[in-house]
């Protein structure tokens, strides 16, 4: 261990000296706090304000050792050197929300000695510091430009497929303005927690009463979305057989999937599609040498066309669908992962559905639900999950008119309009969703498909966690690309942007603050002689009854939801295990954990979720596959 730690630093001497830089001003901080003791200063105080100062002197031995040594000695201009402060104490400032915490519950809950407890938040706050700072200031920005030209590089060799035209992408994960912005906001918190560690809790009951109405309003929203999908009575119509069907081509993007590949391959032949009218694009990735040789020995039907997609980065799928894009010769292109089986009529009812609507519906969504619900408790949850937003919160999406964040899958496109828009955003993990937001912003709408597609619910934690995981980055990406001016408002007035910031950034949002919140909960009925007038003080009497309502009507109503989608499925069975739906929150704020560290370090990675889980316990079809819910289309 010893022996790869020194390599690592030997390999990276910038790294080295930042942290025998951070050890210098631990130990100087580690002096200054015992000394503020002596002269009368409370221990909250005294540590708080070693720390500030401690990470001010790092800040200016940084500047000497670190980053004028990698300039050759030469000084940073006036204004690089005022925004490269303002990053430091950014990310210096989560160090002193964990150093604040860390030592106010170790020193007043458990009673350590003032000592002790300075010198173990000291430990998790320098660790947090330094990861923050290393990995979002030293580091990433020569990473993100060596990254950049690597891709131009590739773009220049194959642009129309690899890097299709778009206004705003997630190549960069955040622009110079975002940054600023974020670090403002981080330093805001900051201020706003020093102020109340020393007793100044104005700010604090800001910050709260701002997350309470955030609740509240995402409350009224979710209430208004599902009571509007119940009142959807109208019913999509089986589509009557024409002289000849347009062609559709159907992509199905594959990556080391030979676990279900003849489940694929049965399910696409048993489409109810002419053949002579039917293109299947099984798009493989040129490194993925296995699932190649794999396919090459079965023997296909002659609707199928196997496409190896060159290797290069990013290696994503919206990467590989565009390269089938660019080959489709089908009028309408519909997307279907290796897991899928979708309903046999499901292609007819798409083109019966786009010859019956305005052109300005561009894309039809069809509701995604799975094969193997009761393999364990967390598939009976993901399934309740998905029967909510797919058969509720979606078609309430689509009663408001406004932007639907498309699934991954059964995405069914007018291919010239997709082809328009530039296709799909090969650096976004959730390029869905982000697609769905692109086609509302250009005029076009999204409509809900009378027929489901069934896939694998995933049955394992870890693997759950890794696809929620990047379910979030994606969603935290899409937020970024779309707030980063590509929604004139002065121009459009559009309202709907309030609808894209609730359910694409609300969501994403919820996730990381639902833990804080219900920590402050536990503590003040567990600790109430403790913190109890500490948590009452930011709790005014008209933000205590809104955050009241949301904690119970809040709680109530996602649960209740949960209730219904299952029951509108007709998994009546399942009913009993929404009851369960706050631990399978507290599952997905662990995921957005995840989802924000490699947002930062790796946000163009896709993390691959295994397939197939299933088959070793596979369900009973007669009572896994059930009769899907009413539509809309």
């Amino acid at each position: 261990m010893l022996r790869r730690l020194i390599g690592y630093f030997s390999a990276r001497p910038h790294l080295a000296r930042y942290a025998v830089v951070g050890l210098i001003c631990t130990a100087f901080q580690l002096l200054l706090f015992p000394m503020l003791l002596r002269v009368g200063v409370p221990p909250v105080a005294a540590n708080t304000a070693a720390f500030l100062l401690s990470t001010q002197v790092n800040f200016v031995l940084s500047y000497r050792f670190t980053w004028a040594h990698r300039r050759g000695g030469m000084r940073l201009p006036a204004r690089r050197l005022a925004a490269r402060c303002l990053a430091f104490n950014g990310a210096a400032s989560f160090g002193l929300a964990v150093n604040a915490v860390a030592f106010f519950a170790l020193h007043a809950l458990v009673a350590l000695p003032p000592m002790p407890s300075a010198v173990a938040a000291v430990a998790a706050s320098t660790a947090v510091t330094y990861l923050l700072s290393s990995k979002m200031i030293f580091i990433r920005p020569a990473r993100e430009r060596s990254m950049t030209s690597t891709m131009h590089q590739d773009i220049t060799v194959d642009q129309d497929i690899r890097d299709p035209a778009l206004e705003y992408d997630a190549r960069v994960t955040a622009t110079p303005g975002q940054r600023r912005i974020l670090l403002t906001f981080a330093v805001l918190l900051l201020v706003v927690i020093v102020a109340a560690v020393l007793g100044f809790t104005g700010g604090l009951l800001v910050v709260v009463a701002l997350v309470t109405a955030l609740y509240l309003v995402d409350l009224l929203f979710c209430g208004y979305l599902v009571t509007g999908s119940l009142g959807r009575t109208d019913r999509g119509r089986v589509p009557v057989e024409p002289l000849s069907w347009p062609v559709f081509t159907v992509l199905c993007p594959l990556y080391r999937e030979t676990a279900v590949l003849p489940q694929l391959v049965d399910a696409m032949t048993a489409l109810d599609y002419p053949a002579e009218s039917l293109q299947v694009l099984l798009l493989l990735e040129e490194d993925d040498v296995d699932t190649i040789r794999y396919v090459r020995q079965l023997e296909l039907p002659d609707i199928f066309e196997v496409v190896v997609v060159p290797d290069g980065q990013p290696k994503t799928k919206p990467k590989a669908c565009n390269h089938g894009l660019s080959i489709a010769r089908g009028a309408y292109v519909v997307i279907f992962d290796a897991e899928d089986i979708p309903e046999p009529d499901q292609l007819k009812k798409a083109a019966g559905a786009f010859a019956g609507l305005s052109r300005k519906v561009a894309c039809l969504q069809a509701p995604l639900n799975f094969y193997n619900p009761r393999q364990n408790v967390l598939t009976r949850l993901f399934t309740a999950e998905y029967s909510l937003w797919f058969d509720l919160m979606l078609r309430g999406l689509q009663r408001l008119d406004g932007p639907i964040p498309l699934g991954g899958t059964s995405n069914h496109f007018r291919t010239e309009v997709l082809r328009g828009l530039g296709g799909w955003d090969p650096y976004n993990v959730t390029e869905d969703a982000d697609l769905g937001i692109r086609l509302y912003k250009q005029g076009f709408r999204t409509g809900m498909l009378d027929s489901t597609t069934y896939e694998e619910a995933n049955g394992n934690v870890r693997n759950w966690i890794r696809q929620r995981s990047r379910w979030i980055k994606g969603y935290l990406q899409t937020l970024l690309v779309h707030t980063r001016g590509g929604w004139d408002l002065r121009r459009t007035r559009d309202p709907h942007v309030l609808t894209f910031l609730l359910v694409v950034g609300g969501k994403a949002i919820a996730t990381f603050i639902n833990p804080l919140m219900w920590a402050l909960t536990l503590s003040y009925f567990l600790f109430r002689g403790v913190v109890g007038g500490a948590i009452v003080s930011v709790y005014p009497a008209p933000v205590f009854y809104a955050a009241a309502a949301t904690l119970v009507f809040g709680n109530l109503l996602f649960v209740y939801t949960f209730l219904l989608g299952s029951a509108r499925r007709g998994n009546h069975d399942l009913i009993k295990y929404g009851l369960l739906a706050p631990c399978y929150w507290l599952m997905m704020s662990v995921a957005a954990v995840k989802a924000l560290g490699q947002l930062v370090r790796r946000p163009h990675y896709w993390e691959k979720t295994v397939h197939g889980l299933h088959l070793t316990e596979r369900p009973d079809p007669a009572t896994a596959v059930v009769a899907p819910a009413e539509a809309v289309t």
